[in-house]
């Protein structure tokens, strides 16, 4: 099966310089999952939209062999930017941090909306917990639950995206 065509995505988009003059780039894409889903209601959705916003971290010009600090999916260096790139406000490259975080891969939660999750515990730890939902008897981590992406979010993410400019490599 063919991998399906991103609806929207930017590549290494300049979002601005953090205090110790990292330089941080994110990715975005917005992604149509080409089959129905459960969703974290116990619903079934038609070709959810999935985000993935992921950021990359410089010290000095961009090159991956010499200045790369960090990459993936945490975005406290996002958070951490104090001088946004040209295009950006300090609130909107937070903006992009605050989404990424509540929004990243919506199309793989392991518990429903139903479940309390015990505090200080991640992975395994939650699967060893036998949680349970009361309302559908979902067991936490035993299918990739969808959480639809608001279409508010969506716009927003966007519009985020496209005031930024890419910065591929440079020497």
């Amino acid at each position: 099966m063919a991998a399906t065509p991103a609806l929207f995505r930017v590549k290494d988009v300049f979002v601005g310089t953090t205090v110790d003059r990292l330089r941080v780039h994110v990715d975005i894409e917005l992604r149509v999952d080409d089959q129905e889903r459960q969703t974290v209601d116990h619903q079934t959705v038609s070709n959810p939209l999935t985000l993935s916003v992921t950021q990359t971290s410089y010290r000095g010009k961009k090159n991956i062999d010499r200045n790369f600090d960090s990459g993936g999916v945490d975005l406290d260096n996002i958070l951490r930017v104090v001088t946004p790139a040209p295009g950006y406000t300090l609130a909107e490259v937070r903006e992009i941090a605050r989404i990424g975080k509540r929004w990243h891969l919506n199309t793989m939660r392991a518990a429903c909306a139903h479940m309390t999750l015990p505090e200080g515990k991640v992975g395994a730890e939650l699967l060893d917990e036998g949680l349970v939902c009361e309302k559908s008897g979902y067991k936490y981590g035993h299918a990739w639950l969808t959480e639809v992406l608001p279409d508010d979010v969506t716009a927003r993410i966007q519009e985020l995206g496209r005031k930024g400019t890419s910065h591929p490599a440079e020497d």
